[in-house]
């Protein structure tokens, strides 16, 4: 229903798809999974777009901070520390606009999240290190984000793959203060005889983020303003 209600959206900015997977944050079983947004679509109606592997673009952000607000060697950073949304292309080369084709200057971490600039998430990544933030970014869930082509610091601002129900799950790691957990499909498989072949048990919890750094984040993501 969320998908048919909210396909409109997707069509008015010139998409032509829409998937949706839900976890349950205290075991990353998956809920539900919509992999297109009409499986009778001639076009992409039998496409599973939610394990398809996609660039997540801003998504990937947060766990890009989530690095930087790590206990670093010189500076430690929090939700207030001062990051500059500034024209970066003769520090890396590359052009970096933002969506509106603006920079604002100085911003709080708190801010530039919430606003999604780009170049403060690139400056991010440099002052935690890059391997380090691709690093946050696996150990979240995103398990093999960047493995394929070398974006370089452009991967910040989401321009690896994903997939949905990975990047999910990422955030559900999130939502479990740090704890990372696999996805699952499966509850249980038993065979004609009732002999139980496969079941899901929660025994492959690992603690990636600390609860600390996971507060900020979605204290940040869930503020309105």
């Amino acid at each position: 229903q969320s998908i048919t209600d909210n396909f409109k959206y997707a069509t008015a900015i010139n998409a032509n798809n829409m998937a949706l997977t839900a976890i349950v944050v205290p075991t990353g079983q998956v809920l539900a999974m919509v992999g297109s947004y009409d499986y009778n679509d001639e076009t992409l109606g039998a496409v599973n777009a939610a394990t398809a592997e996609l660039s997540p673009g801003s998504s990937i952000k947060p766990f890009v901070y989530a690095n930087l607000l790590k206990p670093q060697t010189t500076t430690n950073w929090g939700a207030g520390s001062i990051l500059v949304d500034r024209d970066i292309k003769s520090d890396i080369g590359i052009d970096i606009q933002n969506y509106d084709g603006k920079f604002k200057g100085s911003l709080t971490i708190r801010q530039a999240l919430a606003m999604s600039r780009n170049p403060p998430a690139i400056i991010a990544a440099q002052l935690g290190g890059l391997d380090n933030a691709i690093q946050t970014i696996k150990d979240a869930g995103n398990l093999f984000y960047c493995d394929d082509i070398d974006y370089g610091l452009t991967a910040a601002i989401g321009t690896c793959a994903v997939t949905e129900v990975e990047h999910t799950n990422a955030y559900a790691t999130l939502a479990r203060e740090g704890v990372y957990k696999p996805v699952s499909y499966i509850i249980e498989a038993k065979n004609a005889q009732g002999e139980v072949l496969t079941e899901w048990k929660d025994d492959q919890s690992k603690s990636v983020l600390d609860p600390q750094i996971t507060y900020i984040l979605s204290d940040i993501l869930s503020d309105d303003s």
